[in-house]
């Protein structure tokens, strides 16, 4: 029973650590019908270990929306180390901060390559703006 178990977690955590490449890859799978070798299949592997190589591709994606799921539901903490590493790991992105006088609010912009992107907004917004963009449309920092 602790082998299943622990296989089950090691399924878990290879999805939350891979969780923006196996998101990238299932997107591109569901779209077109074609899964490259990549992170979801190293993920499916590892599930086959405890489902006896019963739709282990199945089982993976499972996993991969969970990962996803629980990082969207996240209490802000856990979502800003998320947007944070997600920067980090994308220097070219930037966040642009300007004080709006008639609001009376700080807004921030996103930066890609020193190009202005997006609205401006809260800081949150518009780094999931960003975040989300990329991931969808394959472009760098996705």
């Amino acid at each position: 029973m602790s082998d299943i178990k622990s296989a089950r977690n090691q399924c878990r955590d290879f999805a939350k650590l891979h969780l923006k490449e196996c998101c990238a890859e299932l997107i591109e799978w569901q779209d077109t019908a074609i899964l490259r070798d990549g992170r979801m299949r190293e993920l499916a592997k590892l599930c086959n270990q405890w489902v006896d190589n019963h739709d282990g591709l199945r089982v993976a994606e499972s996993f991969i929306n969970r990962a996803a799921i629980d990082l969207v539901a996240a209490p802000d903490s856990a979502r800003d180390a998320a947007r944070l590493d997600w920067l980090i790991a994308n220097p070219h992105w930037s966040v642009r901060w300007r004080f709006n006088a008639k609001k009376k609010a700080e807004q921030w912009q996103m930066v890609d390559d020193g190009d202005s992107w997006g609205q401006w907004g809260g800081y949150r917004a518009v780094i999931d703006a960003a975040m989300a963009t990329a991931a969808s449309s394959g472009a760098k920092g996705a």
